[in-house]
């Protein structure tokens, strides 16, 4: 079976996207893990699948907390990061 040009760049084009879906897939989670320890070392813990509502941050500023949020939270309940 031999390819034409036009085939060929098509086969490559998508290999390419393969490729850089997978790098970035693995940035992304290496940025997720990188997250959760700098909370962990802050001395919080991670806390997922938060429901709408509304809190104060680290600051005083008001944060709108949406079901996709994960929070970084003190022991005694302060929002360390969103």
């Amino acid at each position: 079976m031999k390819l034409d040009k036009l085939e060929r760049a098509a086969v490559a084009g998508i290999v390419i996207l393969l490729l850089a879906v997978g790098i970035g897939l693995v940035f992304a989670i290496r940025a997720g893990n990188g997250w959760e320890a700098r909370c962990k070392a802050a001395g919080g813990h991670v806390v997922t699948n938060v429901s709408v509502g509304s809190a104060v941050g680290p600051k005083g500023q008001p944060i709108v907390v949406t079901s996709a949020d994960s929070l970084c939270l003190s022991a005694d309940g302060r929002i360390l990061e969103v």
